[in-house]
């Protein structure tokens, strides 16, 4: 358990970042769009990290594909050709682990989506 916290400002940036939004004036969440997003993650990433033994930005500062993945994690990935569009991204941005992330997605939906083999006679 941390016995200290980061400033709020960066824990509030964090959650924003996470969230892919904010709190607008009167208190309902505002989504954000992917370049504000990307402009705030580049924000996030650029802070130090405030205590080496603190698990805090993670992945979500380093993560160039945070606001894409978000809008298919919560519209859910519906197609072979979303995740494929999630491989190419994933293959721009350079993360290996992306990349591996969505085409086994990709393969399994493939899998799902294929038409079920016909007994041969």
């Amino acid at each position: 358990m941390p016995t200290r916290l980061p400033p709020d400002d960066l824990l509030v940036l964090w959650a924003e970042v996470v969230a892919a939004g904010e709190l607008g004036s009167t208190g309902a969440f505002v989504t954000w769009d992917e370049a504000t997003c990307e402009k705030k993650r580049q924000g996030l990433a650029a802070r130090p990290v405030p205590f080496p033994d603190f698990p805090f930005p993670d992945r979500v500062a380093t993560n160039r594909l945070h606001w894409y993945r978000m809008v298919q994690w919560q519209a859910g990935v519906n197609s072979a050709d979303e995740a494929r569009e999630l491989v190419r991204r994933a293959e721009e941005a350079g993360g290996t682990e992306e990349v591996s992330y969505w085409q086994s997605l990709l393969s399994k939906s493939i899998i799902e989506t294929a038409p079920s083999p016909r007994l041969i006679k």
